[in-house]
């Protein structure tokens, strides 16, 4: 399913902008996760659909904006703007949205159904969701992984339910099944499922319901606990279960499924869920991507290398000086040697001074000297933690520097972050 958000003068369209839903068709569009610009429209498709956009709106006479939501923000053309001064008669130049800008946005719904007792967790032609979020990222995946933890979603460490209705569902699963065992996930699902991914070589630990009655024998069956116990147990991070019938059939609640009750008892034990096929391959694939750290290295200022660093600076992060005692030996208590490494680091490149006390006013009139912009940091410990925890927490793991500070010096953070722009968790 498309959604196709635009811009036309009396009929005359001066901007397009697709987004392709991850889901089947049948979803409605709030409930849906939509990606864009589109990664998976082949050319012919997309023409197509401009044609249509194009008829459409010349045989409408539209004169404004179509839909505009996450659009604008992903491919950095304000299209509100745009279509105001399109009904103000003004004039606009066409707009070119199909590549985007270099990053890919993805919308995924926002559900409740914890606070729904009783509520099918199933997506159809009605809207069931009650927010939505959109994320960003260099590809789809990290948007998708983005959007997903903004919702709550909590990436599985270890054990994965599946319960799988259809057959067409399982075989259409079963490289994305074989994917999550080559990552290294414990798999168990319902008896259907766990015989047909066994039987294609995947290890599959068999759990039942506790009413379901079946005296076969197998060395994968585990019969001491039942499904209903793993959840209860939060034996589980992740439940992937999907339906018998297909998107936006009859809601099933009143009938009380096995599916119906995996649904339900995972919303209810707080267990991520995923309960759309397009959606569980798009996860499984953001996990085979792996995940990217971005990293880089600080250079330590000391009295002896003021004039050898710039020569290294291009292949680091910045310049760090320890100004007062830690568990360093970079210690510099001398501000000539701090002035010496100011006027050869390169002013383009930070410098982060480990300073405490009086000599945080100290580096602050350096800094100002040398017509440096200052910025503070802080270590999430000082926000949450002081001398007074110091006895329940011990005095081996509360050295840390700079050193917990009063509980008036916590408090001064909180209420100063506002000029606070990055956190430290280089004690973490």
């Amino acid at each position: 399913e498309i959604d196709v958000d635009a811009v036309a003068c009396d009929g005359i369209v001066t901007a397009i902008a697709i987004s392709e839903h991850v889901e089947n068709a049948g979803v409605h569009s709030g409930d849906a996760t939509l990606v864009t610009p589109p990664q998976d429209l082949n050319q012919k498709t997309i023409e197509r659909i401009m044609m249509i956009v194009h008829s459409i709106g010349q045989e409408l006479q539209v004169t404004g904006p179509f839909n505009l939501q996450l659009i604008a923000k992903t491919l950095g053309v304000d299209l509100v703007a745009l279509a105001t001064r399109v009904i103000m008669e003004v004039d606009v130049e066409p707009v070119g949205l199909m590549r985007g800008k270099g990053i890919v946005g993805v919308k995924v719904p926002q559900f409740s159904f914890s606070r729904l007792a009783g509520a099918d967790v199933v997506l159809g032609v009605e809207m069931t969701s009650t927010g939505e979020v959109a994320c960003f990222g260099e590809n789809r995946y990290e948007a998708y992984l983005k959007a997903m933890l903004s919702t709550g979603f909590k990436i599985p460490k270890k054990n994965i339910l599946l319960s799988i209705g259809s057959y067409k569902n399982k075989s259409e699963l079963l490289p994305t099944v074989k994917a999550l065992e080559s990552l290294g996930y414990d798999l168990y699902a319902s008896l259907g499922t766990a015989d047909y991914y066994t039987e294609h070589g995947v290890m599959v630990t068999a759990i039942d319901w506790p009413f379901e009655v079946d005296d076969s024998e197998g060395p994968t069956k585990e019969r001491q606990r039942s499904i209903m116990n793993y959840l209860e147990d939060n034996h589980f991070d992740l439940v992937i279960n999907l339906s018998m019938r297909n998107s936006g059939g009859r809601r099933l609640s009143s009938f009380v499924t096995k599916g119906y009750r995996t649904r339900r008892m995972a919303v209810d034990y707080s267990v991520p869920l995923i309960i759309d096929i397009k959606c569980t391959k798009l996860f499984v694939q953001l996990a085979k991507a792996g995940c990217r750290c971005d990293y880089a290295l600080y250079v330590g200022a000391a009295s002896d290398n003021a004039a050898t660093l710039p020569s290294v600076a291009s292949q680091t992060a910045g310049l760090k000086m320890y100004l007062n005692d830690t568990y360093s030996t970079l210690k510099m208590d001398n501000v000539s040697l701090w002035m010496e490494h100011f006027e050869n680091w390169p002013k383009q490149m930070p410098i982060v001074a480990h300073a405490e006390k009086q000599t945080v006013a100290a580096i602050l009139m350096v800094a100002q000297l040398y017509q440096r912009p200052v910025t503070c940091e802080v270590a999430p410990h000082h926000l949450f933690l002081c001398e007074e925890n110091v006895a329940e927490i011990g005095a081996g793991r509360a050295q840390v520097r700079p050193m917990l500070g009063t509980r008036e010096d916590m408090e001064a953070l909180w209420d100063n972050l506002d000029v606070i722009d990055c956190f430290a968790t280089d004690h973490g």
